[in-house]
């Protein structure tokens, strides 16, 4: 119940509720009158006892005053939550978590370790100079107890000042992408708990932009597709400078519509429209935009690269230089040890050898002079042909032909201009007339490392791949005096390109980060949370953005926390993922007191720097929608569904069953009810364990079993059975498909009758807590109605639909046929029990049919051979669907097979028990 729900049915009773906690007051006027919220006699306070404002409490000599949860928490002097279960508790209002148990315990999660480079942001740290330049206050840093990691912002996610997890975002985002990390293992948590005032009534939650996989970002490691990254460091960006650092988060979700496309000869972006880009204007001010959008003025420029001053390398120019020759024109012998190391095979064959060949008088003489330098002895002779030969072993501290990707981050702006200049004199030269040098080498990883080198020392650059009669090689081309694009140069500002699929970003605390597309790289850009708390209005942020299902996962860990609230604002972004999610959480936390928020900007951050007006965004609230349902609608509410429809037909969607030969056949939707009926004894429960068991292993469906005729652990015992495609797994299996389904498939802990609003109580709890799809009830006959209690029967199936209809879920009723005729045949609709006033309001009908004259006839054959067969080519098993309302509609049979061993059913007599977990050899024994 929520505060408000709670202070209705209190105000039913408003008097003696006042008498409870003000003893001292007196009743005068329709009102209860008292000193003060202490208890003091007086007239100060008064308490409505009737009418429309019944609970409705003011102390007019201190100005307090609300409904009568405030006056608990007012006389009493405790929190929101404690006076909302002391209200219960007066009540006598139970909190039933009903009987829903899941297969296993709920998975353990760990609580994160604070790291000791986690500190309160200093006065003018990079993170505190970042989040000001956002238009947060210190104020609200200290609100949310944001703290410090170097160049990365660390938000605590707390719940009743418990540390639940950590997320780092780093402040610098080349291409202004975010670089997010989260600590591994620890439970979903919304953000912000520990700034939402202990009285407030209401919330509003937030959405914490992006790439497709392809695009890169840099890591001290190398460019990574954002498909492929994890975790680890990345390049931000942040006023001219870049640094290696964690971000505060992986972001990866659904994307479908179009994206925008950027180009020039050397610039490459393309991103989701809302996307934040990073411009520089005319006074040299970075500032952020949507891609959609273009920059303020097409003067501006974009920034493409940064200087990165890294701890330095420990070694000397001269072996930096050394590395660098050894790389572009060494070739390297592990078979000496040295110019004087003895015969060859005497010598470790890891000992590497280096060996010089050149013509160019400069080379030899920079080589010996570096050498010389670093102290390293080496051979000198001239060779045939005008060569000149230099060889040494080489020392450790020398990485080899690939250059090392530690450089990038390690090297200090000094040692980064010098390899800039020292490569051109080994595998690069400059060109002439130009600010302009040029890299080239067969390998693609050197040419990716020097065009890195490049756009962390200030220079834009491109790699070219080059092929010719003698071989291919990469060149990388270094503007020494270019570090932006022009709008004006871009092409594509119109053009959208298709996508469908997941877009990927990092979120770093600078908010830009460094990404490379199709070889060419760039700077773009990325805490509604706190900006919506500073503006006055509470709010949470969503973990893992926009998007249903497994991103909204948080709602199963602060759905007891979120009862609190009389409304629950969504200000989520305005794409498909954002409504996705918003339709998610209405489903789950409940349409009656959910509003969606349109904001005058794309997000809460937006609203913040862009100063919009208090009065605009107070507008907003004002005037949020109502998910209330409304009875009387417009067509064009159903648009978009119909839309859907046609692209998605509804014979394409739903659960399909575990056969390849019924995928067109029929299948399972939201909002629908399938009753199964079928002889006692003739499977139909079991039947129906199967399918639920294929399809939470295979498809990842989530299944609510209400089964009290049979006990859970029977029940369990014959899916994972099923499961296993044995008739005995071993302890150790059994538990790894108990894993397979754990959070997928929950029981209803109840044997014998059940209570029809009970059930379905825990149902709705089951769907919006735990996101379940799929109901299963065996069965009717076990709801407390008589087999002639067709009225009741009648109420029943109205309920269940009902619920299946408001949650979007799918109801499957096993109801008994009735008793007394041939189970040689199949019944049909007509024959279950209740009839018509059942199969009438059921969406799909199932009968299931054991094979009774073929089970007969293969024991008549086992006793005498001479039996002519007549039924053996035929199931075992027969799926007779009587009625499909959606989909194709379809009606017929279907023949299944049984093997008795593990319980499942085939789909063709040649068929075989298969396992649908994976399992090793010790836990097969």
């Amino acid at each position: 119940m929520t505060p408000a729900e709670l202070s209705r049915i209190l105000a039913n009773d408003a008097e003696r509720v006042a008498r409870t906690l003000l003893p001292n007051g007196k009743k005068a006027s329709g009102e209860w009158k008292a000193g003060n919220v202490e208890g003091d006699t007086g007239q100060s306070l008064g308490v409505v006892l009737n009418g429309d404002k019944a609970g409705v409490w003011k102390d007019f000599s201190t100005g307090e005053g609300g409904d009568l949860i405030d006056l608990f928490m007012a006389v009493n002097r405790v929190t929101l939550a404690e006076a909302i279960q002391q209200a219960k508790d007066y009540l006598g209002v139970r909190d039933d978590r009903y009987r829903v148990s899941t297969t296993k315990p709920k998975r353990e999660y760990k609580r994160p370790e604070r790291p000791a480079s986690v500190k309160k942001p200093k006065p003018e740290s990079p993170v505190r100079d970042y989040l000001r330049g956002r238009g947060l206050t210190d104020a609200t840093l200290d609100a949310f107890r944001i703290a410090e990691d170097g160049r990365n912002i660390v938000f605590p996610f707390l719940r009743d000042d418990e540390l639940v997890f950590l997320k780092w975002l780093g402040v610098d985002r080349p291409d202004g992408k975010k670089k997010i990390r989260a600590s591994a293992d620890c439970e979903p948590c919304l953000f912000g708990w520990q700034a939402v005032p202990p009285d407030a009534r209401t919330i509003t939650i937030v959405e914490g932009e992006c790439f497709p996989g392809s695009a890169e970002i840099m890591t001290p490691s190398g460019w990574v597709a954002l498909s492929d990254y994890q975790t680890g460091k990345v390049a931000q960006y942040r006023n001219g400078q870049m640094e290696f650092v964690s971000p505060l988060a992986r972001i990866q979700k659904p994307f479908s519509g179009h994206l925008v496309r950027y180009e020039s000869r050397g610039y490459v972006s393309e991103t989701t429209p809302g996307h934040r880009m990073v411009s520089i204007d005319h006074k040299g001010n970075t500032y952020k935009h949507a891609a959609s959008e273009g920059p303020r003025n097409a003067q501006n420029l974009i920034p493409r690269v940064g200087v990165l001053n890294g701890p330095g390398l420990g070694l000397s120019k001269a072996q930096i230089a050394v590395c660098l020759a050894v790389s572009a024109d060494a070739s390297i012998d592990a078979r000496k040890q040295s110019y004087a190391g003895g015969a060859a095979r005497n010598l470790a064959p890891s000992h590497r050898y280096a060996r010089f060949g050149f013509k160019k008088d400069r080379k030899v003489d920079r080589l010996r002079s570096v050498l010389r330098e670093s102290g390293i002895e080496f051979s000198d002779n001239a060779i045939a042909n005008g060569y000149h030969s230099i060889c040494f072993s080489i020392p450790e501290w020398v990485p080899g032909r690939e250059l090392p990707w530690s450089w990038i981050e390690q090297a200090s702006q000094e040692e980064r201009e010098f390899i800039i200049a020292e490569l051109e004199k080994w595998d690069g030269n400059g060109v002439a007339g130009r600010n302009q040098s040029e890299f080239s080498s067969k390998l693609k990883a050197n040419a990716d490392w020097v065009q890195a080198l490049a756009h962390t020392t200030g220079r834009v650059s491109t790699i070219m791949h080059r092929r010719n009669d003698f071989g291919e090689w990469y060149k990388v081309s270094i503007l020494h005096g270019k570090q932006t694009t022009s709008w004006q140069r871009l092409k594509g500002k119109d053009e959208a390109v298709p996508y469908e699929g997941d877009v990927f970003c990092v979120q770093v605390p600078s908010g830009m980060l460094m990404v490379r597309q199709e070889g060419k790289v760039t700077i773009t850009g990325n805490c509604d949370a706190m900006s919506a708390w500073q503006a006055g209005y509470p709010a949470l942020s969503v973990p893992f953005g926009g998007g249903a299902g497994d991103k909204q996962r948080w709602i199963e860990y602060e759905y007891d926390r979120l009862q609190r609230f009389d409304e629950i604002y969504l200000a989520m972004d305005n794409d498909t993922a954002g409504q996705e999610g918003v339709a998610e959480i209405v489903k789950r936390l409940g349409r009656e007191r959910c509003r969606i928020v349109r904001l005058p900007s794309k997000d809460w951050n937006d609203c913040l720097t862009g100063m919009i007006p208090e009065a605009d965004i107070a507008a907003c609230y004002a005037h949020a929608e109502s998910m209330d349902p409304e009875k009387l609608v417009s067509v064009d509410a159903f648009a978009p569904g119909l839309h859907r429809l046609l692209e998605n037909p509804m014979e394409n969607s739903g659960l399909a069953l575990p056969w390849d030969k019924t995928e067109q056949q029929i299948r399972f939707r939201g909002s629908e009810t399938t009753i199964w009926t079928g002889w006692n004894g003739h499977g139909k429960s079991q039947l129906l364990g199967f399918i639920a068991v294929s399809s939470i292993i295979k498809s990842g469906a989530s299944f609510c079993v209400a089964s009290m005729e049979m006990k859970p652990e029977i029940n369990l015992l014959r899916m994972v059975r099923q499961a296993a495609g044995i008739g005995a797994p071993s302890h150790a299996y059994a538990d790894r498909i108990l894993d397979a389904m754990r959070g997928r498939l929950w029981i209803y802990d109840q044997l014998g009758s059940a209570d029809l609003n009970d059930m379905l109580a825990a149902f709705r709890y089951a769907a919006r807590r735990y996101g379940v799809k799929h109901f299963i009830v065996d069965s009717l006959a076990k709801l407390g109605l008589g087999e002639e209690d067709y009225d009741g029967q009648k109420r029943a199936i109205n309920a269940i639909t009902g619920f299946a209809h408001e949650m979007d879920v799918h109801v499957h009723l096993v109801a008994h046929p009735r008793k007394g005729m041939d189970e040689n045949r199949p019944p049909n609709k007509m024959d279950v029990r209740g009839g018509a006033s059942l199969t009438d309001m059921a969406d799909n009908v199932v009968t299931v049919w054991r094979n009774k004259p073929k089970e007969r006839e293969t024991e008549r054959m086992e006793q005498d051979p001479t039996v002519k067969p007549e039924h053996q080519d035929e199931g075992d098993v027969r799926m007779i669907v009587s009625k499909q309302r959606g989909g194709t509609a379809w009606e017929g049979t279907i023949a299944l097979w049984f093997d008795r061993a593990s319980f499942q059913y085939l789909g063709r007599e040649s068929h075989r028990a298969q396992p649908m977990v994976a399992f090793s050899a010790q836990e097969a024994a």
